[in-house]
């Protein structure tokens, strides 16, 4: 990504005019910057290279959910690290809870400058502009799905006012929230068939089937995942992914696979080996699992340590600003670990995909309240 898409590297940069117009000394702003820079520094590099290895070993259907849910990491991270340094209930799930609100306002101004950048670069086909109404009402629900869990979040300060009962029956509802969506969108083999198709650029599509000039096997897997898109047919998933064309791919051996794509440039390639990768298909790949499952490994140790880091700049702040650290998690940690959601979705929009980019943010929330509920458990059996 380019510096202009990690903007949010620099948002400590701020603690410096606020520090001065505080009053603050030069040495303890230089630390809380520290800790904030690289503490986010190395999370986005880690989300990077979680990603990959997601691509390489998640089934197309999961995807969203799964890169939603690793954009959460941080705030996992963060909100244990308040655990077990001993910070109360109205403290330690902060981050989380906070970042519900976050997201929803992030996934707005997603959508505005992804808008605004079509509109600037002329570009409607596969943007925003070209979003169907079925994906436009998917979308719509996505983002009351999203608003409602962010109320969730709020509730939870009230469960915990309320006492013990209350707050076990906050726990409970949020599972039960989970479980229906785990229900209707994984178990569901229509959830899972819309999920896998959203993954596709139509626009990627047809300018790929365009490119082969001799039918291959490959050109017939492309028609026929064309046609699914454009005529939307009634075939079920099973019988998309056990299809002739499907299959006969999955079957091929490297060689052939690599002889068939020898003409399509680089940047098509890659549009290329994705749409394979939602479908099952392999063969390309060189490299071993195991290598993707040691960088994601990799990559969950260093989201780790960064949570650490944001941590403790959340304590600096509230030391060195005197305000309350609940505080600083709610409203400004809780932003600076949503950056990820953020950029998810600004692709997603940019792409015109709007069910997927307000997917990642309702998918993202329910996330923010499981964390919120393990740290509760966590306080609960650990830290009491």
């Amino acid at each position: 990504m380019s510096a202009l898409e990690r903007w949010y590297l620099f948002l400590p940069i701020l603690v410096f005019p606020v520090s001065q117009a505080s009053g603050i000394n030069f040495g303890d702003t230089f630390r809380i910057f520290i800790f904030s820079f690289c503490g986010l520094l190395i999370i986005d590099l880690a989300l990077e290279l979680l990603f990959r290895s997601i691509r390489k070993l998640a089934r197309a259907w999961y995807l969203t959910t799964i890169v939603a849910f690793s954009t959460n990491l941080p705030e996992l991270s963060v909100a244990m690290t308040s655990c077990f340094k001993g910070d109360p209930l109205d403290v330690a799930p902060n981050v989380a809870l906070g970042s519900n609100f976050a997201n929803v306002i992030l996934g707005l101004l997603a959508l505005l400058c992804s808008i605004a950048v079509v509109l600037l670069s002329r570009r409607a086909k596969s943007s925003i502009f070209s979003t169907s109404k079925t994906d436009l009402l998917r979308g719509g629900r996505q983002f009351v799905f999203a608003l409602v869990l962010s109320l969730a979040a709020v509730s939870y300060f009230e469960a915990l006012r309320l006492g013990l009962i209350a707050l076990v029956f906050w726990i409970l509802i949020t599972l039960a929230i989970a479980f229906v969506f785990v229900l209707t969108n994984f178990k569901a083999s229509s959830g899972r068939k819309v999920s896998l198709l959203s993954q596709i650029s139509h626009n990627d599509l047809d300018e790929l089937i365009s490119v082969f000039k001799a039918d291959n096997p490959i050109l017939d897997f492309l028609k026929f995942v064309d046609n699914i898109l454009h005529a939307n047919t009634n075939l079920e998933l099973k019988s998309m992914l056990s299809s002739p064309p499907v299959t006969k791919l999955k079957l091929a051996q490297p060689e052939e696979m690599r002889a068939w794509i020898t003409a399509l440039p680089p940047r098509l390639t890659a549009n290329l080996f994705e749409i394979l990768e939602h479908f099952d298909i392999y063969t390309h790949v060189s490299s071993r699992r195991a290598i993707h499952v040691l960088s994601g490994v990799i990559s969950l140790l260093m989201i780790a340590l960064g949570g650490v880091l944001l941590d403790t700049s959340g304590d600096l702040m509230s030391k060195t600003f005197l305000v309350n650290k609940g505080f600083v998690a709610f409203f400004i940690l809780s932003f600076l670990t949503s950056a990820g959601e953020f950029l998810t979705s600004y692709k997603f929009f940019l792409k015109g995909k709007l069910r997927d980019g307000w997917r990642n943010i309702a998918d993202s929330n329910l996330a923010n309240l499981i964390i919120a509920c393990l740290v509760v458990l966590f306080h609960w059996l650990f830290v009491n």
